[in-house]
């Protein structure tokens, strides 16, 4: 058993494509640590339903782990820390992408330090409580009915999460110690609000860490540490041409392909009024 248990989650709902283009990323961008790889099969019906997924990764040394699709990815990620003893688990979602060489190597050597509770590829600054207000202050002249569901919805959101900058690590691709994480994450995520609420609301993974007097940190391509004031300078999410992201995923790709109108719009939900003060 290797220290850095890399668990990649392929879900079968979301075809054999992101599978690959993982799979294709991982073979082009050596790790620069020793690991053990653990694919994670969720939702296949049996072993012989996953056979073409399993046929994909069979040059590569790997572990398996198979369950069914109920509890979103981060009951996944439970699931697979329960099973891998590793001492540290590094855990990519079904879409993501490797984009450097070293990339394992420059996220264990922060999260090596002293004091790091997650090293993640991406965090954001973003506040659903923010949003909603914003959203309320545009509506100004619409119907008494709109106004009051926007007014319903920002106390909702107020309850639920802290305004912005509202810190929190994005759970697509980061590391953690099992023990920490076993601590901290919840068995079951039965609704897709609770899973959205564990990685951004008040009581979000980032929270739960900085509670116990520990950093968050976000690693790009320079191997360099961000801590969660400078995250916006690390140009890994939602701004610039994100030209220093270590991962991939389908919300990077979602602004790298943005004309740049929605460029600027999704930077600002991500940044606020910084966002357009490039360094």
């Amino acid at each position: 058993m290797k220290q850095i248990g890399v668990v990649h989650l392929a879900r079968a709902k979301n075809g054999i494509a992101p599978f690959e283009k993982f799979l294709q990323s991982y073979r082009k961008y050596p790790a620069g640590a020793p690991h053990d790889l653990v694919i994670v099969f969720k939702g296949f019906r049996d072993r012989a339903d996953a056979s073409r997924w399993e046929k994909a990764v069979e040059d590569i040394p790997h572990k398996t782990i198979h369950m069914s699709d109920f509890g979103f990815d981060l009951r996944a990620y439970r699931v697979a820390a329960e099973n891998a003893k590793n001492p540290y688990l590094y855990f990519l979602n079904s879409f993501s992408e490797v984009l450097s060489n070293g990339w394992l190597e420059k996220t264990f050597l922060l999260m090596q330090r002293g004091g790091i509770g997650i090293v993640g590829a991406t965090g954001s600054w973003e506040s659903m409580y923010s949003n909603a207000i914003r959203d309320l202050g545009r509506i100004a002249t619409t119907s008494f009915a709109r106004r009051l569901s926007c007014l319903a919805r920002v106390k909702a959101c107020k309850a639920c999460f802290n305004p912005f900058p509202n810190h929190h690590v994005r759970t697509n691709a980061f590391m953690m110690s099992r023990d920490i994480m076993l601590g901290l994450w919840p068995r079951y995520f039965l609704t897709k609000r609770g899973a959205y609420l564990f990685e951004n609301g008040k009581r979000s993974l980032t929270n739960r860490i900085l509670d116990l007097r520990l950093h968050a940190l976000v690693v790009g391509k320079d191997g360099a540490a961000y801590d969660k004031e400078d995250w916006i300078n690390s140009n890994t999410f939602r701004r610039s041409d994100q030209q220093n992201l270590l991962v991939a995923d389908n919300q990077t790709r979602l602004y790298q392909s943005a004309d740049e109108r929605t460029k600027s719009l999704l930077s600002a939900f991500a940044w606020g009024d910084r966002a357009a003060v490039l360094p």
